[in-house]
């Protein structure tokens, strides 16, 4: 009969904990508008959140080895898809003013956002289902099973979000067997920080 009369306030005791262990695994993990130890849910980023990128200010996109290529202007946006666990989204990149003919390859790329120390993810670029990121440049392709970007925020830029591509691209077939090297750095908005 004790047990009868307890088993309400052990349902609520329970449901109380289930809501706490809740509301931890979801505030543990994301892209906060505001630098918050314990990023609140509103002022968390979440699906459908449009983040774009442009170069840095005196800054131009390269692509070295063999023939040369530079791009003065380039940008990109990258939307949340997901925002459990790691932060998934959707990425389409545009070149622009380049020295040779440039074009992004295989667009929409699927995105992570992958935690690396406080303030510092990878930006990993992988297929969104078309075949490997990467770029035609001259008529010949250059891509990467995955392309990796140093992604800063706001709290260690002073400013705006950095992305950071430094990475060696292969030739497809018929192009010769050497690489290209692709950097650049972009500015991000909005402004975000671990959360």
């Amino acid at each position: 009969m004790r047990f009868i009369k307890a088993a309400p306030l052990l349902l609520v005791v329970a449901l109380i904990a289930m809501a706490f262990v809740g509301t931890g695994s979801a505030s543990a993990w994301g892209f906060c508008k505001k630098p918050e130890p314990e990023c609140p849910e509103f002022l968390r980023y979440h699906v459908g959140q449009v983040f774009t990128g442009a170069l840095e200010t005196g800054t131009q996109a390269h692509f070295t080895a063999g023939t040369e290529a530079i791009c003065k202007s380039s940008g990109f946006e990258d939307t949340l898809t997901t925002e459990n666990g790691f932060l998934e989204g959707t990425m389409t990149l545009s070149m622009s003013s380049c020295n040779a003919t440039v074009a992004v390859v295989h667009q929409p790329w699927k995105t992570e956002h992958i935690a690396v120390e406080p303030g510092v993810w990878e930006l990993r670029i992988t297929s969104g289902g078309s075949g490997q990121p990467g770029f035609s440049i001259s008529s010949c392709e250059y891509t990467a099973e995955s392309i990796v970007l140093t992604l800063e925020d706001s709290s260690l830029t002073g400013g705006a979000p950095r992305a950071i591509a430094n990475k060696e691209l292969l030739t497809s077939s018929g192009c010769g067997s050497g690489v290209k090297g692709w950097t650049a750095t972009y500015r991000e908005s909005p402004n975000f920080y671990a959360g």
